[in-house]
């Protein structure tokens, strides 16, 4: 294993970094938590002697839930049920939104077919599919798994994509007036997910929703499968759309040559987002320090740091990024974007613990002779255990440019798809511990020892690319 080199920033300062911006509160974009963080990367870089610093404002419809509650009434008594909103989802008037319960299992077409919704509140078991680690050899050229970890013992659901979601389009499409989402198999026995589901590609969304945990979940569908009667329920769920305004940290440290290598990660959260993504922030932060104190005339190209926003709603810092930033994005021959350093999670007598293994990560790579080779190397030699490298392939997206129209395979959906879709190499770090959407991701869920060495290892990268030809750069 490589040691770590003098000039970068140890796994203490690192750490600083992360509980600076988790003491600034749940850092949703548009918020006053979000806006001081904002400061906060401004303020670091010009403190790392970054001369040239912008700060991209974005406006976007910002939506604030300000109170929610479930109640269901049976033999003409109340009960209340402790629930939480579904992103994005309509808001009711303060008195809510009363209906009958209909229960639609797993909510497929067939458990769909032919029901009269008309007016009904529709519930759902919501389930996420298992992201089967032991998989990951079928399809990755290298998994750096030096202690031969069985990784069939790791299992987790896949938060970022792997949700039943259309049945919350089928539910509006058929003239439900409200959904009701049970968390059936999200490991924590709690109703909060900070879920965008789609981000706002379906936004905003016609019909209020809320999730349930597993627990009372359970309990409401067999009341309904026991009763004679319908049973009734009634979702409030007041907040406002509005105007919001966040912002885009960028910097620029110049290289001999115009190119740019562009490095990453998004600054906001869905809670205090520790993992989510303060500990890819300071992995960003660590590699800006360490290459501004390498001079202008050591660096073949320059360094793009780019600190995102909107994760949570489509993305959008990336996207406006590129779009508002046409001749700096020309200029990119590389991509690197590193998000969520954290621990595996385990559920232990009901709380949420880690265990001393790194979450499973993956590295997704672009198909780049030179890049496979590197990032094969970064992962032993950094010793980036349970890390698996990844082809981007599965799904075809087609992309209109302003000169041509071309088209990729790609399965990938992290802080670096935005530069994908502009055919920009990428190199993406990714973990999904399923606390990620959830207030339970705080500094203990941290990858601490993880910090130095994943910092190092995408220091070795860029020094790589520095150096490869522009002509070897295409994908």
């Amino acid at each position: 294993m490589i040691e770590r080199e003098e000039n970068v920033p140890n796994k203490e300062e690192m750490l600083s970094w992360i509980m600076a911006m988790c003491d600034k509160g749940y850092r949703r974009p548009g918020t006053a938590a979000s806006h001081k963080v904002e400061n906060f990367l401004e303020n670091r870089l010009r403190s790392f002697g970054f001369e040239d610093v912008r700060r991209q404002e974005i406006e976007f419809d910002m939506w604030e839930p300000e109170y929610w509650r479930f109640i269901y009434e049976i033999d003409g008594k109340n009960h209340g049920c402790p629930c939480y909103y579904t992103c994005y989802t309509s808001f009711t008037e303060p008195e809510g939104i009363s209906g009958n319960l209909i229960y639609l299992g797993k909510g497929s077409e067939k458990d769909f077919d032919e029901k009269d919704l008309k007016g009904k509140i529709v519930v759902i078991d919501l389930e996420f599919l298992l992201l089967q680690y032991q998989a990951l050899s079928l399809v990755s050229p290298y998994i750096h798994n030096p202690n031969n970890v069985r990784l069939e013992d790791h299992n987790i659901p896949d938060m970022s994509r792997g949700i039943n979601w259309a049945a919350y389009h089928r539910a509006t499409k058929q003239g439900a007036i409200g959904f009701i989402g049970i968390l059936s198999n999200y490991p924590i026995d709690s109703p909060i997910l900070y879920y965008p589901a789609e981000g706002i590609n379906d936004f905003p969304r016609p019909i209020p929703g809320i999730f349930l945990s597993k627990s009372e979940g359970k309990k409401l569908t067999e009341l309904i499968k026991q009763e004679k009667h319908l049973i009734k329920g009634k979702i409030i769920l007041t907040g406002k759309r509005s105007k919001g305004k966040t912002s885009n940290i960028f910097g620029i440290l110049p290289g001999k040559t115009e190119e740019l290598i562009e490095i990453g990660s998004h600054h906001d959260a869905a809670f205090h987002g520790a993992v989510q993504d303060a500990s890819g922030v300071s992995i960003i932060l660590a590699m800006a320090k360490y290459f501004s104190r390498i001079p202008k005339d050591k660096r073949n190209r320059g360094l793009l740091v780019l600190f995102s926003t909107g994760h949570f709603y489509g993305s959008i810092g990336g996207y406006e990024f590129i779009k508002e930033n046409r001749k700096l994005v020309s200029r990119i021959v590389t991509s690197i974007h590193t998000e969520h350093i954290g621990l595996e999670p385990i559920i232990k007598d009901g709380n949420v613990i880690t265990t001393s293994l790194p979450q499973i990560r993956a590295l997704f790579v672009s198909d780049i002779p030179e890049f496979r080779e590197s990032a094969k190397k970064m992962l032993i030699d950094h010793n980036l255990e349970l890390t698996g490298i990844m082809p981007i392939a599965t799904e075809v997206v087609s992309k209109e440019g302003s000169e041509s129209k071309y088209t990729q395979e790609v399965s990938l959906w992290t802080d670096a798809t935005p530069f994908f879709e502009e055919n920009i190499p990428v190199f993406s770090f990714i973990g999904g511990p399923f606390y990620n959407w959830h207030p339970e991701d705080m500094i203990d869920k941290v990858a601490v020892n993880q910090l130095e060495p994943v910092a190092n290892g995408f220091i070795d990268i860029v020094k790589k690319v520095d150096n490869i030809p522009k002509e070897n750069l295409k994908i």
